[in-house]
């Protein structure tokens, strides 16, 4: 086996392994957005770590996968940019319509990663906004616009007006 079919074998290999990487940071990113919903603090700590492992494996796949790319453009003399579509066009036609469709798959992944992504930080973003506004009807920090006596009938100073909580006559 001549060190151009190794290669495609490496690449294929690599690919493949990064496609399952983002398969997997996908459902984590559905179970992310489960426990944002739930409001599931613990397992959400568990499965952003999860996602920093993941990201952390895909990047390495990365890494190895231009490697790969680089080392076989420099060995079919290719001059073009070492990028995957320059390597699908080196390849004959059946290994570039394989290639090809893994790197379809894999582009594909990534969009639904950065889709979920962008999902769950709408959610969160919102979720903060909901618990502050929350607070703000409870507790008011800005100055009162209600007037407190104390038991004597003389004005006393309200450092936190208790909107909901606190109804004074």
């Amino acid at each position: 086996m001549n060190t151009i079919n190794i290669q495609y074998e490496n690449i294929t290999a690599v690919l493949s392994k990064e496609l399952a990487v983002y398969e997997t940071i996908i459902d984590l990113f559905r179970q992310k957005q489960e426990c944002i919903l739930k409001g599931n603090i613990d397992n959400l700590k568990s499965i952003v770590e999860e996602i920093q492992a993941s990201s952390t494996l895909a990047r390495k796949y990365q890494t190895e996968r231009d490697a790969i790319t680089k080392l076989v453009l420099d060995e079919m003399n290719d001059n073009g940019p070492h990028t995957m579509k320059t390597l699908m066009k080196a390849f004959d036609p059946k290994r570039s319509s394989e290639l090809e469709m893994l790197h379809y798959k894999l582009k594909s992944s990534a969009m639904r990663v950065n889709e979920l992504g962008r999902e769950n930080d709408y959610l969160l973003s919102a979720s903060v906004e909901h618990i502050k506004n929350l607070v703000s009807l409870f507790i008011d920090k800005k100055d009162s616009t209600s007037i407190n006596y104390n038991n004597d009938g003389l004005l006393r100073e309200s450092k936190l007006e208790h909107k909901v909580l606190d109804i004074q006559v």
